[in-house]
């Protein structure tokens, strides 16, 4: 029986990130995926991104940290691989830009627009100035 590594995981983790970034198989886009500089990989990863499940929503910002993700998930070595820690902030970036419409940059408050958020909810949310 094999061991159970973290690096492996992520690595794993990766590969489905790619087919839910592609919405295909990952065999089908590796052979284009497998070489290259990161950045290379990541353009790569971008333009071979499902039409219908990210640009159409208006998300690309997201889609590009999700494939940058996914590429570094699948680095040759696992010192390049980022840690479960590193996944769980950046996941949680996307989910917030994706689903509560939240982008990098929006600070201020929801209910003054003007001073920053500061009510973080046990989520991950920050809505209202304190």
């Amino acid at each position: 029986p094999g061991r159970l590594e973290v690096a492996g995981d992520v690595f794993s983790l990766g590969v489905v990130m790619l087919e839910l970034l592609t919405g295909k198989h990952v065999e089908e886009v590796w052979l284009s995926l497998e070489h290259g500089t990161t950045e290379e990989r990541l353009d790569t990863a971008a333009s071979l991104a499902d039409e219908g499940a990210w640009r159409q929503s208006g998300t690309s910002g997201a889609m590009r940290t999700f494939a940058w993700l996914a590429i570094t998930c699948t680095s040759d070595t696992s010192a390049q691989r980022p840690t479960a820690a590193a996944l769980t902030e950046t996941l949680q970036r996307i989910h917030l830009e994706i689903v509560a419409g939240y982008a990098a940059g929006e600070e201020e408050c929801v209910v003054c627009l003007n001073a920053r958020r500061a009510v973080r909810f046990g989520c991950g949310h920050l809505v209202a100035c304190a």
